[in-house]
């Protein structure tokens, strides 16, 4: 086996690729940023090593020894997005690290990029283009951006694969930090403490964790170079946040509802304020059906993600084994 350099090992689905690295036998070693309690990562066996991803000799001082490496860090769609700090991250880093790989004579990168980077006018599959017309939130200009950068360099001669994820959810082994922070874990678990919420209605596709980590292994291991692999959930995952969530209180035996915000809302500054701009322009944005086909994926990959219910259910005894519910 060999040894696998991790990015925003920390996060949902960065934690839940070093977990699976490690079941399948691989060293893992991850950048992650002094003050962040990683304990949890050291417990599964990976090595730690502080350091800030936007800080070349920091990167590449961590990258040495790997033989290959996993890129899931980045700045998200979040309310506080701001273009410079997610260029920083999303873009430079991102480039930095292939500079990286590049000198260093490392393997195969892997790339985790994002569906709001991609045209939604069509069915989104391994070969789909990045939307010509993309919104102009700082998330999908920087992760568009960064999937451009990392195709051209592709076309040098360089081995990246990528990973397209849906909004995700499901457990982690960083157990409460993946509840704090605003996405679908956070939300199951609000609903089912019947907390009041209204979203966005952005139709997106629900991905749990553990297929969105099977599908990035399965890329690192015997992935095409240049091919986007969809880890985008099954046929049944596409949905509106509150749908998603509704669905949640349905499967966890809660009477609770929350509420889509209507269309004629979505320019209201506290909405605004609440969701931030991605989420904002995503729910403007009506996708073709089917939303996805990863008939690929599954055929290159054999990975098969499961349905949208046991995901969800997967993620709520987590929740409940865990005290968050």
């Amino acid at each position: 086996m060999s040894t696998v350099f991790v990015t925003g090992a920390t996060g949902l689905i960065g934690s839940v690729i070093a977990l699976q690295l490690r079941e399948a036998g691989h060293d893992v070693v991850a950048l992650v940023r002094p003050g962040t309690d990683a304990s949890a990562l050291e417990a599964l066996g990976v090595t730690v090593v502080r350091g800030d991803i936007t800080e070349p000799d920091a990167l590449r001082g961590a990258l040495a020894g790997a033989e290959t490496a996993v890129h899931s860090a980045a700045i998200t769609g979040g309310p506080q997005q701001d273009l410079v700090s997610s260029r920083a991250v999303n873009v430079l880093a991102t480039v930095a690290l292939m500079d990286a790989a590049r000198d260093m004579g490392l393997g195969r990168l892997v790339l985790i990029s994002s569906a709001a980077a991609f045209d939604r006018a069509q069915t989104i599959t391994e070969i789909s283009p990045l939307d010509p017309h993309p919104a102009p939130d700082p998330y999908t200009l920087t992760k568009l951006e960064a999937h451009q950068r990392a195709m051209e360099r592709v076309d040098d001669g360089q081995d990246i694969v990528f990973v397209l994820p849906g909004a995700t959810f499901g457990p982690s082994p960083m157990g409460r930090r993946m509840v704090d922070v605003a996405g679908g874990n956070q939300r199951i678990m609000q609903a089912l403490r019947g907390e009041p919420a209204s979203y966005p209605p952005m139709r997106a596709p629900w991905s749990h964790t553990g297929d969105v980590a099977r599908t990035t292994v399965a890329a690192l291991e015997r992935g095409l170079t240049g091919r986007c692999y969809l880890a985008l959930g099954g046929p049944d995952s596409v949905m509106t946040i509150g749908a998603f969530v509704n669905r949640a209180c349905e499967l966890g035996g809660s009477t609770h509802r929350v509420d889509d915000v209507p269309l004629d809302r979505l320019d209201d500054p506290e909405v605004h304020a609440r969701f931030g701009p991605t989420l904002i322009e995503m729910a403007r944005k009506a996708p073709v059906e089917p939303f996805f086909d990863a008939t690929v994926t599954g055929a290159e990959l054999d990975v098969h993600p499961r349905t949208i219910d046991d995901g969800i259910n997967d993620t709520i005894r987590w929740l409940c084994e865990s005290h968050f519910v």
